[in-house]
């Protein structure tokens, strides 16, 4: 059976609506279009705020920009956990994680390498109603539609 990671924060952190979240990180990323140097292409990772989409929005643009010209197939999400912290590091063990954008593919092989180093485990009770993660998803999504993730939320900070 598949397993599906749903969207809890969509309508309160960001628009439950498909075409009003659409809509507003489009209008984010056009504020944030001159955020970095031109012609920058050695970028591995940005920091990005995880608050609802009305303070932290515009911000996360501008992380996300210096990611839109970067060709990549997969990627790392690493997010502080809000609910739990009885580990180091839990994995979103699912198939995929879901938003009003659809749903986003976790990437099963290179999940499963984490989940075999003990540090790494999948505390579903962390992931099931965090939002520092799911947050970051529907950006993702909007500069890469393609692209699978490994979600990492961080217990002991």
């Amino acid at each position: 059976m598949r397993s599906l990671r749903k969207a809890v924060v969509a309508g309160s952190f960001y628009p439950a609506n498909p075409e009003k979240l659409r809509k507003d990180i489009q209008t984010y990323f056009e504020k944030a279009h001159n955020s970095y140097p031109e012609g920058m292409t050695d970028i591995l990772g940005v920091i990005s705020p995880h608050a609802g989409y009305i303070y932290s929005g515009p911000c996360a643009a501008y992380s996300y920009q210096a990611l839109r010209k970067k060709n990549f197939s997969t990627a790392v999400i690493i997010a502080p956990s809000h609910q739990a912290g009885e580990f180091y590091y839990s994995v979103g063990d699912y198939d995929a994680y879901q938003t009003p954008l659809g749903e986003i593919e976790v990437d099963r092989d290179l999940t499963k390498k984490l989940l075999s180093d003990s540090k790494f485990v999948f505390y579903p009770y962390a992931h099931s109603r965090e939002h520092s993660l799911e947050v970051q998803l529907p950006f993702l999504q909007f500069i890469n539609s393609d692209a699978k993730i490994i979600p990492i939320l961080i217990g002991y900070q």
